[in-house]
């Protein structure tokens, strides 16, 4: 058979090929829009504005009314591959502008270029209008619903408005979320899903499932569980008493995208159907959520924390706005109801935990501050109720005056309970994150977020003919210092970082005594693992057992408590050998012979006898039912004339410091004084008189002094009521009752000491 030739018309191939690649163009673009992503179209175009316009591939921008003369830099991009968004089906444009559009510009995208998907299940075309969170890079989105001719959408959008009104609140490790990058918006069109129920308060946004269930798959049991919790959160503040007066309008939006952070709240003011609606509420706020969180199934109990702080930025903004808040504040009581959600240490306030040594009112406003408080928050409701929060935004959110609220609220200044927060916080008995042992290896590694919440401060033990001569000078001999800047309010954390080798230099009869000067408050620990010891407070403690304990691996270290309530005090923070006696036993030496008070103090005292002082030179002692008869002998008498004093309830308590060489302390008792007296007169008759105290309640103050080899108590005695006595004479029959001002007096009563 004769084989015949096959002659190939070229316009047939060409057909064919166009055939080929349009099959082949659309297969991908069809690919990509299944996957949420994007048409073929290369990234990284761009166009400038010319006459007003601004036109890239299928998106228009028409700038209106709006005056462009001079404007050189407003472009437009494409920048699909660089940025991740969920639900995109067309190209992802940024707006970026160098002039400000108080009116509206429309926005107008081809959708000939889109696949088209069939609706299903409330899926709807929309054009997303997108801002640039600060920092972290996430793009959050309002959604339009366009109007859409002749296969092009439309949507008109005022940008100065939106980049005003608009203020996020959100769980990110930076901690400086705040107004969107300013001057950028973001443009595509998306297939988004919503779900709510009837009488709801909340309705979720979702990437259209046609496109996205490759990468998530938002099913229809997820969906019940969210708007489940949703309303759980919103009844869980209404039921703490919260009230939601600002929010007109529900139910409110809850959109699930692409994120950086896990969580937002936004303040909003936008509207999200039928083109943007601007208001002075909060009814347009709205949250968003991490998509991750659903990609694998709905990570249920994370949601709920997440649920738990940004719907209290919602509560807030009910008692507070953007020019009053205050974002630490703000911050750490979200982070305190995510915390109870969570039941452990959120990772915000982890990342951020040394900047709360900065002060209990930091001295810069942010919210990687207010992460780090989330302790502060739960060991003030410990202490005072929970209750304090909303009182504290009631009172403080229309003045912006937080402190003075905070104070009100709490009954009580924070002087009174900084010093305890801060030992709790640093032992790990509220909300701690790291233990005191982990702390100290921490801060001699040098890292740096340690070092900003502590420092070490290295110890040599002098040579003995050093510590010799200082000794023989009346110097306390140094083994190291270091001085400290220290925020009002806040604290830091010194490691007592001693060289083993010089430990041979200590003399046995001798510990070192930690040493702080000015308005602070000083605590010194002994750590051994996860136990530790509390050395004493004051601005001087004493390292008992020093060597012995170095010996065992005990390690040592003092907090440091600024109580100054502005500004910063440097501290200096020093290490000595101070030698001195060390008190026993306290006891007075001399009965006292006198007619007023302090013939009882002394008879009180005489009765307790030896009083004991413990490691740290505290005492304490009581007696009762004294009494003490004294002889007045300078009256004529039928029989010896006498002062009979009974004392009840006599409480001593006091502190006696070595290394200072001097105490303090306060006594009380309540005492009844009785003078019994006869006198004769010229014509030799006798006149009995009879005088008698009520009860009388005293207190005082006293301090302890050495004067040579013997230590004095100085008194300083107030009755805190006056007296009233009954003074009665035989011969005339009569009775008198006499009231006495307040009496004070300063007595001084001689004890002597023993040495151990």
């Amino acid at each position: 058979m004769k084989k015949e030739s096959f002659q190939c018309n070229p316009i047939i191939v060409l057909l064919i090929l166009i055939f080929v690649l349009m099959g082949y163009f659309t297969g991908q673009m069809g690919a990509r829009a299944l996957n949420g992503t994007l048409s073929f179209n290369l990234s990284g175009k761009q166009a400038h504005l010319e006459n007003g316009m601004l036109s890239l591939d299928e998106i228009q921008v028409d700038f209106g009314e709006n005056d462009t003369t001079g404007s050189s830099q407003t472009v437009i991009s494409d920048v699909t591959d660089s940025i991740q968004v969920d639900g995109l089906v067309s190209r992802l444009y940024r707006l970026e502008m160098d002039i400000t559009c108080q009116k509206p510009i429309t926005v107008s995208l081809d959708l000939n270029e889109i696949a088209p998907i069939s609706e299903e299940d409330g899926e709807a075309l929309m054009i997303g209008i997108g801002i640039q969170a600060p920092d972290d890079g996430s793009v959050l989105n309002k959604f339009i619903e366009p109007t859409i001719i002749d296969g092009t959408a439309t949507a008109s959008v005022i940008p100065a408005e939106i980049f005003d009104t608009t203020f996020i609140k959100g769980i990110s490790p930076l901690g400086t979320v705040g107004k969107p990058v300013e001057e950028k918006l973001y443009l595509g069109v998306y297939w988004y899903s919503s779900y709510d129920k009837a009488n709801g308060h909340f309705k979720v946004w979702f990437p259209g499932q046609i496109q996205s269930r490759e990468t998530f798959f938002f099913n229809f049991s997820d969906r019940e569980a969210l708007l489940e919790d949703l309303e759980s959160v919103y009844q869980n503040y209404i039921a703490k008493g919260y009230a939601y007066k600002n929010r007109t309008r529900w139910p409110m939006d809850v959109y699930i995208q692409s994120l950086e952070a896990e969580g937002y709240y936004s303040e909003g003011k936008i509207g999200t159907m039928g083109g943007l609606v601007y208001a002075n509420t909060s009814d347009f706020g709205c949250i968003y959520l991490n998509s991750n969180l659903f990609r694998d199934g709905y990570r249920r109990q994370r949601v709920k924390e997440i649920l738990a702080h940004e719907f209290f930025h919602f509560v807030q903004y009910n008692y507070a706005n953007s020019s009053t808040g205050s974002d630490w504040l703000d911050e750490s009581t979200a982070t305190y109801f995510e915390w109870l959600e969570k039941g452990s240490f959120p990772d915000i306030t982890i990342a951020n935990w040394h900047l709360i040594y900065d002060g209990v009112f930091p001295e810069k406003d942010t919210r990687a501050h207010g992460y780090a408080r989330m302790p502060l928050i739960a060991y003030l409701a410990q202490k005072h109720s929970e209750d304090f929060i909303l009182n504290t935004y009631e009172m403080g959110g229309p003045s912006g005056d937080w402190v003075n609220a905070l104070h009100v609220s709490l009954k009580e200044p924070s002087t009174a309970w900084v010093n305890d927060f801060y030992n709790q916080y640093f032992l790990g008995e509220t909300t701690a994150y790291y233990v005191p042992k982990l702390f100290y290896d921490l801060l001699l590694s040098g890292s740096e977020e340690f070092t900003h919440a502590g420092s070490v401060l290295n110890l040599t033990v002098p040579e003995p003919d050093e510590i010799n001569e200082a000794l023989k000078n009346d110097e306390a001999p140094l083994l190291g210092s270091t001085q400290l800047s220290i925020p009002a309010l806040g604290a830091r954390v010194v490691a007592l970082d001693v060289d083993i080798e010089s430990l041979k230099n200590l003399p046995d009869d001798m510990d070192p005594v930690v040493n702080a000067e000015g308005n602070i408050t000083l605590t010194v620990y002994a750590i051994n693992g996860i136990n530790y010891e509390k050395l004493g407070n004051g601005s001087n403690v004493k390292l008992k057992d020093f060597k012995d304990k170095l010996e065992d691996d005990v390690l040592f270290m003092a907090l440091v408590v600024g109580m100054q309530e502005s500004g910063r005090a440097d501290v200096n923070i020093s290490v000595q050998l101070q030698p001195s006696l060390m008190f026993e036993t306290i006891k007075l030496a001399k009965e006292d012979t006198s007619d007023n008070i302090e013939a009882a103090y002394s008879a009180a005292l005489m009765a307790i006898g030896d009083i004991s002082l413990d490691e740290y030179g505290n005492f304490t002692a009581t007696a009762d039912n004294i009494k003490t008869q004294r002889d007045i002998s300078s009256f004529k008498s039928l029989r010896e004339p006498e002062l009979t004093i009974e004392v009840n309830d006599f409480n001593i308590t006091g502190t006696w410091s070595p290394d200072s060489q001097t105490g303090t302390g306060t006594v009380s008792c309540n005492f009844v004084t009785e003078r019994i007296t006869s006198d004769w007169d010229e014509r030799n008759e006798c006149e009995v008189t009879y005088f008698q105290t009520d009860t009388v309640t005293s207190t005082a103050n006293f301090t302890m002094e050495m004067r040579g080899d013997q230590l004095f108590l100085l008194f300083t005695i107030t009755y805190d009521n006056d007296i009233v006595a009954r003074s009665e004479s035989s011969e005339y029959g009569l009775t008198t009752t006499f009231k006495n001002t307040d009496v004070q007096e300063d007595l001084e009563l001689e004890f002597l000491y023993t040495t151990p």
